[in-house]
């Protein structure tokens, strides 16, 4: 979201990049995205809805990290993609804000400098959550960090690379704020995959937490707890498109088009199509297009001709056994369960 960064002065040092070769041309638009299954979603309601208003556009499969992928903005290399305006914040320095306007408006002023502008806010925020598995001892009321900290017990967490590394809202900051006793006991990367092992672990009793995304399909389908930011560490993570001011100079009609999605992406309705991206398998072009025009039939390319059913009674759905039996299902059919 910015998701993955590492240090500060990243973004400062895109100030000193020459601005060569990145004139806006007559061309098709190209929409970036980072190395997520969430961005290959949001690429995609990019560029659907600036077709839709007659903007020739094409979709860049690169998977960058958020250095690379605002890098290749400010290059001209991409044109827009989504980000996060806590991860916009933290990276440029700025104290975190909890109220998805504010760190809005917020992010827009850190750009200004760049010449890189923000559209409008699409509706959902993919903010960081701390969550453990029901009926563990992590989950045990009450579910707050605060009270965890109290409790001194050592923490096994899990994470992505990136987290373990963001400076400002990451792991080390988080177990300062609170006086957390935590070790990251495993580190994954920001792939599906890396999200599978991530919750593998967890459902395993592997690690004691793991922290995800607030659109993480997880945490529905494992049912799982999320611990209370008692403290408010988080910021606000909300979604919005970015782009070079002198490319929305040059072409109003892309901030036209990009106002028809403002607030029009619920939280719940990214985490419904990542659901069906990364455990159904669906494309992401068909999930989106369906998204933006319901009337359109379901799509059975790329995904599951019938989704698993499984029947379990209500004690043992309490227990966690239900997800046991879904991530039991996934590591036996990795092809068609994942």
């Amino acid at each position: 979201m910015l998701r993955q960064h590492h240090h500060l002065p990243s973004l400062l040092l895109l100030a000193t990049l020459a601005l060569g070769g990145c004139g806006e041309i007559e061309r098709p638009l190209i929409v970036g995205a980072k190395d997520f299954a969430e961005q290959q979603v949001t690429a995609q309601l990019l560029a659907q809805t600036l077709r839709a208003h007659n903007i020739a556009v094409e979709v860049d499969d690169s998977a960058r990290d958020s250095l690379g992928t605002i890098g290749a903005l400010w290059a001209g290399e991409i044109d827009l993609y989504v980000d996060y305006t806590g991860s916009i914040l933290a990276l440029s320095g700025h104290p975190p804000l909890h109220e998805g306007l504010a760190s809005f408006v917020a992010a827009q002023q850190a750009l200004a400098p760049f010449a890189l502008s923000t559209g409008p806010l699409l509706g959902f925020n993919n903010d960081y959550v701390v969550l453990a598995r029901p009926g563990s001892q992590s989950a045990a009321a009450p579910t707050r960090l605060g009270a965890l900290a109290d409790s001194g017990r050592l923490l096994r967490v899990g994470m992505t690379q990136e987290f373990r590394a963001r400076p400002l809202d990451g792991f080390e900051p988080l177990v300062r704020r609170y006086g957390l006793r935590a070790e990251p006991s495993l580190l994954v990367s920001s792939t599906a995959e890396g999200k599978d092992r991530l919750y593998a672990a967890l459902l395993d009793d592997d690690i004691d937490l793991a922290v995800g995304f607030s659109t993480d399909p997880q945490i529905a389908e494992f049912g799982l707890i999320q611990i209370a930011d008692d403290r408010g560490f988080f910021p606000a993570y909300a979604a919005a498109p970015i782009t070079r001011s002198s490319l929305l100079t040059r072409r109003p009609d892309i901030a036209t088009a990009l106002t028809t999605l403002e607030d029009q992406v619920s939280t719940a309705a990214m985490r419904q199509m990542l659901t069906e991206v990364t455990t159904l398998g669906a494309d992401p072009f068909a999930v989106v297009a369906r998204f933006l025009d319901p009337t359109l039939p379901p799509a059975t390319d790329g995904t599951l001709a019938r989704p698993f059913g499984i029947a379990v009674g209500r004690l043992d759905a309490i227990a966690g056994q239900a997800a046991d039996v879904v991530l039991a299902l996934r590591k036996a059919f990795p092809r068609t369960a994942h």
